[in-house]
């Protein structure tokens, strides 16, 4: 009822353009919260960091937002790991664009690459931000563009905890 109300508040109290922004950081901060609860439990992983929520941002922009959203550690194997979550409610032509745009992927990439610290992407498509109809994990490493075709992910989704760790531990 409160997100029923804080919606409507924005609704009338921002322009057109800053609500839409708003509410796409409403839906990601949802589903972020969806995949750190049920994706990544407290009683199987560590919560090491996590980037900035949109109205801390939004008043002074904090540098380290620019890294994924988690930083995790498996509490039975150690290995610790970073998680970017993206959510859409449909594809768009046909694709899941996980990525902004070339650059933010690149960053990813970077950051994988020069702190030597694994990056899965967590997707969620369809249902709502805070429960989504299909769920993926994919690791950065496998990823070659910022839109995937549906074809791509299905090696990926996410059917229980089991497939977490499958993917989250595998030896590559």
């Amino acid at each position: 009822m409160v997100s029923i109300i804080k919606k409507f508040i924005k609704k009338l109290t921002l322009p057109e353009d800053e609500y839409r922004k708003w509410l796409a950081h409403q839906k990601g901060e949802e589903f972020e919260s969806f995949v750190l609860n049920n994706l990544f439990p407290e009683k199987y992983f560590e919560l090491l960091d996590m980037t900035h929520n949109f109205e801390t941002n939004s008043k002074r922009y904090v540098k380290k937002s620019l890294k994924p959203d988690f930083l995790l550690k498996d509490k039975k194997t150690g290995k610790i790991f970073y998680v970017e979550c993206k959510y859409r409610s449909k594809l768009y032509q046909e694709k899941f664009h996980w990525a902004k745009d070339k650059e933010q992927f690149q960053r990813y990439k970077d950051i994988e690459s020069n702190e030597n610290i694994p990056v899965y992407i967590a997707m969620g498509l369809g249902g709502t931000a805070d429960n989504p109809e299909r769920i993926f994990l994919m690791p950065l490493k496998e990823i070659k563009y910022p839109a995937l075709f549906p074809s791509v992910l299905r090696d990926w989704e996410i059917n229980n905890i089991y497939d977490i760790f499958r993917i989250v531990n595998e030896r590559k």
